[in-house]
């Protein structure tokens, strides 16, 4: 384990972390269920889901296009509007540390990445993603920008062992908020306003729209 992580790696911590790492997909999977079926099992919605004709799709040209409308769907906008629509809305100062919250509303991980800097993972909170969307729905999904701590459901999640230094990519869960803080520092000789990018790192996501600009300010 040192050799190929470059690291001394405590066992029974990361024991631990995959005992939370489970319960934290089990609590994850038991939101998606109770979207599906309030009330119910996430056998019974399994059972819903491999039975219920309104729910199959059958032929490949069908089950593209299928997936296709729910990528555009999923994936076009960030922060409710497009990568280049509209004026850049995240302007660090140089030199700024600044706490950012990754607010994730749908069933996926997203892999968000940001340039320019690196970055330190504060925690995922666990919160009320189907209120959040009920108390903040714009015309293109919800805003950036919106407080979701009135929404936790429970404490913040310290960041796993392997996430405790510094990144430039973190991976935001279905069913939390994710929060990062990172210092803003332009490389030596380069003077502010300064354009650079954050996206989630899943090339068809990326490709597809979810992305958006920041622009470091003097």
């Amino acid at each position: 384990a040192r050799i190929f992580n470059g690291t001394e790696l405590d066992l029974h911590e990361t024991y631990a972390w995959g005992w939370e790492e489970l319960h934290r997909i089990e609590h994850a999977v038991g939101q998606v269920a109770a979207r599906i079926l309030p009330n119910g099992s996430v056998d019974e919605v399994i059972e819903l889901l491999e039975t219920d004709p309104a729910r199959a799709i059958e032929g490949e040209d069908n089950l593209r296009a299928w997936l296709q409308d729910l990528m555009d769907r999923t994936i076009s906008e960030l922060n409710g509007v497009h990568f280049d629509a509209g004026p850049t809305t995240e302007t660090p100062k140089v030199g700024a540390v600044e706490d950012w919250v990754f607010v994730n509303l749908t069933g996926d991980t997203h892999p968000m990445h940001m340039h320019l800097v690196t970055f330190q993972v504060i925690g995922r909170t666990p919160f009320d993603v189907e209120a959040y969307e009920e108390g903040n729905e714009g015309l293109h999904g919800v805003p950036g920008g919106i407080d979701p701590t009135p929404f936790a459901t429970g404490p913040m999640l310290p960041p796993a062992p392997e996430e405790r230094g510094f990144k430039d990519t973190v991976k935001v869960n279905p069913g939390y908020f994710t929060t990062i803080r990172a210092k803003f520092e332009l490389p030596k000789g380069v003077t502010a306003p300064q354009d650079y990018v954050y996206h989630c790192h899943i090339v068809e996501h990326e490709d597809n729209d979810m992305m958006r600009p920041f622009a470091v300010t003097p």
